[in-house]
């Protein structure tokens, strides 16, 4: 069975690396995937971690706005041409104009129409345009959606306006981020990082909904109180000109490596001292789980962060309304010793069987609404 996946972007951020991680660890023997992109999404830098693994990718999605543009096809098109697809599996951050695809899979009547929701809020303030997809969205979903899902409980009740999607926790290989102090001394020196400097860290995206200039803003309260403190941020994006702008105001431009996005960043966790994640909106916050494993104290936004990425006790909650030296400080109280939190993370709900059982048990429920399809299609 084949299905087709929307959702990735060529950015690799916390979907991207759910849907890969999926991907490499589903019985592909039951389930392949297809990975559909935009049209204009230029070079997929992970393109060949899907072809090796049998998947296949298409640019062939166009936004409605996209009509006049060389090599349109419409969604009904695309699934003219791909007869193979027995359903489609749609993540979002917010409900848009995607969803076409679902509605077309359930004219279709495809067996398997599934979205997954990996956001707790707008990215931006929504436009009349997402506001009317939304309510559209809310009016037809239970004729048109077979399975909901979500990252997790908070998730669901934004993306859904209630708690009972299937809840598919992000997962992670957290052995991969067990402390190396070989690997953070060669990483160090890789970047002139003196052994006693304090190197705060992020990874992610450099998106509004990351609140990526806050972050340099507490850093450079950090260094008021920490003078021998370094910034270490892991990811790219279209705020970052504009973090590179805010950092020569405030004077911290040479405290602060971008290290722009990696294929390694366990190796890149290895060289901080404490995890920042000073978001705006988050479905899960994947990469908190990642920082726990190395062994970091992590700081990140209360009511807006999941408790549930909380694994380890080592998460600590702040206050969207706090200032930059609320934050710096908390953060410099708290201190920077590692610990080892490995038994805690490897016996939680996280690890990546527990997701791929998760996932494929959606395949082998054989619940009403599925053994219904399947014998309405066989009258037919």
């Amino acid at each position: 069975m084949r299905l087709l996946v929307y959702g990735a972007d060529s950015d690799l951020g916390g979907t991207e690396k759910y849907l890969l991680t999926l991907y490499g660890a589903i019985d592909k023997s039951k389930i392949q995937f297809d990975f559909l992109f935009n049209h204009d999404a230029g070079e997929i830098p992970y393109a060949q971690e899907i072809l090796t693994q049998g998947g296949k990718i298409y640019n062939e999605y166009f936004m409605l706005r996209d009509r006049y543009k060389k090599n349109y096809i419409t969604v009904k098109e695309l699934f003219d041409c791909h007869p193979e697809w027995s359903g489609v599996y749609v993540n979002l951050q917010n409900i848009h104009s995607a969803y076409r695809l679902l509605v077309e899979a359930a004219r279709r009547n495809l067996p398997y129409r599934m979205i997954h929701i990996h956001s707790s809020g707008y990215q931006h303030l929504p436009t009349l345009k997402q506001k009317i997809f939304e309510i559209f969205f809310h009016l037809t979903k239970k004729k048109v959606v077979t399975h909901f899902l979500a990252c997790s409980t908070l998730a669901s009740q934004w993306g859904y306006h209630n708690k009972d999607a299937v809840i598919i926790p992000n997962a992670v290989d957290f052995k991969e981020f067990a402390r190396n102090r070989n690997k953070r001394e060669e990483m160090r020196k890789r970047y002139d990082i003196g052994y006693d400097e304090i190197v705060m860290g992020y990874c992610g995206g450099l998106r509004i909904e990351k609140n990526p200039e806050f972050l340099i803003e507490i850093f450079a309260r950090f260094c008021d109180l920490i003078p021998n403190a370094r910034l270490l941020i892991v990811g790219k994006g279209k705020e970052e000109e504009a973090c590179r702008e805010l950092s020569k105001r405030l004077k911290v431009v040479e405290k602060i490596i971008f290290a722009g996005e990696v294929n390694n960043v366990s190796d890149f966790m290895q060289m901080m001292d404490c995890f920042v994640l000073p978001s705006r909106y988050e479905g899960f916050g994947i990469v908190l789980l990642e920082a726990q494993a190395a062994g970091l104290p992590c700081f990140t936004t209360k009511d807006v962060v999941p408790k549930e990425t909380n694994v380890t006790g080592r998460v600590t909650f702040l206050p969207a309304e706090g200032s930059a030296i609320d934050w710096a400080t908390a953060i410099t109280e708290k201190g920077f010793e590692w610990e080892d939190k490995m038994d805690c993370l490897e016996s939680s709900k996280y690890t990546i069987s527990a997701m791929r059982e998760n996932f494929m048990n959606i395949f082998t429920q054989e619940d009403d609404l599925f053994v219904n399809m399947e014998e309405g299609m066989t009258k037919k």
